[in-house]
């Protein structure tokens, strides 16, 4: 999906974009208020007019419906460029699995290593052999 956007998502293409949006619009406008009046003046009915010409007929009834629909539209690409480029610019997907597992290989590698190269304990026997020191020296005579 983001291949498919790459050339469309640019500042430039965006602005493009809305130059032709504003460019419709006038032509919307221009039927609205100059050809659709020129024609009735000229002894059609509205219904004449919308049968003669029925893809103007249609503009003009369905604008308000694409208007409403392409201002959102329009300014959401616009807003969100760098979001895109941002996006755009991360690694492929694919990639992202070895973000998680190449760290969690060394961890556990250097978590051998460590366990590896510490010294054992000793054994019970070991233990049992040594004698009891206390941290803290004992006085006599203080109960």
């Amino acid at each position: 999906m983001m291949v498919a956007f790459q050339h469309i998502e640019t500042t430039q293409n965006v602005e493009q974009i809305q130059g032709f949006f504003g460019t419709m619009a006038e032509g919307q406008g221009a039927i609205r208020l100059q050809i659709v009046p020129a024609l009735e003046a000229s002894g059609l009915s509205s219904t004449e007019v919308a049968a003669k010409f029925p893809a103007v007929a249609s503009l003009d009834d369905s604008w308000v419906h694409i208007l409403n629909d392409m201002t959102p539209m329009i300014g959401a690409m616009s807003d969100n460029v760098s979001n895109y480029q941002a996006i755009a610019s991360l690694p492929p997907f694919p990639l992202f699995p070895w973000f998680f597992v190449l760290p969690g290989v060394i961890v556990a590698g250097l978590a051998l290593t460590t366990r590896a190269t510490r010294p054992s304990r000793a054994s019970s026997d070991e233990l049992e052999e040594t004698s009891f020191v206390p941290a803290v020296p004992v006085h006599e005579g203080v109960s």
